[in-house]
């Protein structure tokens, strides 16, 4: 009986020591915190490297294209529209992929029948060729990162 008395005490501490433990494990505590912080600030950087590549492409159109200021602020105008509808459109599709193929087709119709009121003839079939290399690239890369993309 004495010894009953002895252990049971010490029992229940080591149980209560262990709950307390496996609180603390799974609560955030303050030293975790810099981590949630730093998360955001990575997904930022890999949504600069589509601002930094969209930015290039622009550079590289305004020099090829050879634009006007007054074309140049309108096509900068013409692409943010339509970058906000493609956008917008692959929110809107769900899951279903031909659905916003298509959506994204008539989108990019749309974009091309505008831009080409911007340019002029040459500057347009400039800008279809440029267009043109730019799928070909992409579908060299098509299947590079397996069935499910990126």
């Amino acid at each position: 009986m004495k010894i009953i008395k002895l252990v049971f005490p010490a029992l229940i501490f080591l149980l209560m020591a262990t709950v307390a433990e496996a609180q603390q494990e799974t609560a955030p505590s303050a030293v975790d915190a810099p981590q949630a912080i730093e998360a955001p600030a990575k997904k930022d950087k890999r949504a600069n490297k589509g601002s930094k590549a969209r930015k290039a492409q622009y550079e590289k159109m305004v020099t090829e294209l050879n634009l006007s200021d007054a074309q140049q602020a309108k096509f900068k105008e013409v692409n943010k529209k339509y970058r906000q509808k493609m956008q917008d459109a692959k929110a809107s599709s769900g899951d279903d992929w031909e659905a916003m193929k298509a959506t994204m087709k008539n989108i990019r119709k749309e974009q091309n029948t505008e831009i080409k009121g911007i340019l002029t003839a040459e500057q347009f079939t400039t800008y279809q060729k440029m267009q043109q290399e730019q799928r070909g690239k992409r579908q060299g890369r098509k299947g590079q990162f397996g069935p499910g993309g990126r």
